[in-house]
């Protein structure tokens, strides 16, 4: 008996010769292959369709430095939810409800508000994001972050991030920090140059860029309008902790003869941009 039965279904094709008893499996990644009994010649099997799999939710953390009451964060999760709802109905994956933005109960805090989003919208599509409001940042990440503050005492923290690029967590520990207003230091290190110039561009984006908007603001509105001085500057910058890029290896950053370099820090780039 020569004869080839064929049992064909999105998870593949699978071919028996009765002849020899012999199975050649073609697979994909789409579902697992079932096993398929010996049909008589001639028949075939359609397998059924398996459930489309869903996209795991994305998350976002809200920049502390926007968001310093409730009504600035409603303001922003309503904008965030049209945003969503005009992307959703102008893409294939249509009928996202607009309020499909969720609160994680365990990363609510003045500097951890996290949020997640259905899986499939693009960040960089979203005028919010563009504009610094949030970061793009994973749970995990902001877990970690939570961890780390239950241990801080009351004072002055230094904070040393390893393999830091490209420099969500150590953000989340500048607003932290930020917000005990005990001040500090985060030390993010990093051996990686090219994903340090990602860090870079996050921190000068949701922190560098504005606090020097916040402070000319401030000195606006107490009618000075002058170019501070550079100890004035100096002064402003000192207002909140300090955030250091360092290129290097982090494990070996402060002991004797240990090689690196200062790529970023966060007082001189505000004090240069007072100026």
């Amino acid at each position: 008996m020569t004869d080839k039965i064929e049992a064909v279904g999105n998870a593949g094709q699978i071919v028996t010769d009765a002849a020899h008893d012999h199975k050649r499996i073609k697979h994909s990644h789409t579902a697992p292959i079932r096993h398929v009994p010996h049909l008589p010649p001639g028949h075939t099997l359609q397998a059924p369709l398996s459930p489309p799999r869903a996209v795991p939710r994305r998350f976002i953390r809200l920049n502390a430095l926007f968001h310093f009451d409730r009504s600035s964060v409603e303001d922003t999760l309503r904008a965030l939810s049209s945003e969503i709802a005009s992307e959703a109905a102008a893409g294939p994956d249509g009928g996202v409800a607009a309020d499909d933005v969720r609160a994680v109960p365990w990363l609510r805090s003045d500097a951890l508000r996290f949020y997640s989003l259905p899986g499939h919208v693009r960040l960089s599509r979203l005028p919010s994001y563009r504009r610094g409001l949030y970061y793009g940042m994973d749970a995990s990440s902001g877990a970690a972050v939570r961890a780390l503050l239950r241990d801080l005492g009351n004072g002055p923290a230094e904070i040393l991030d390893l393999c830091a690029a490209p420099g969500l967590k150590a953000c989340a520990l500048f607003d932290a920090l930020s917000a005990r207003g005990a001040g500090g230091t985060v030390t993010a290190a990093d051996v990686d140059a090219r994903r340090l110039r990602t860090a870079v561009a996050v921190v000068r984006k949701h922190i560098a860029g504005p606090l020097v908007g916040r402070l000319r603001t401030g000195r606006a509105a107490a009618g000075d309008d002058g170019i501070p001085t550079a100890a004035e500057a100096e002064h402003a910058a000192r207002q909140y902790p300090n955030l250091r890029l360092v290129r290097g290896d982090g494990t070996v950053l402060f002991q004797d003869g240990a090689e690196w370099e200062l790529v970023f820090d966060l007082r001189s780039e505000i004090a240069e941009g007072l100026r």
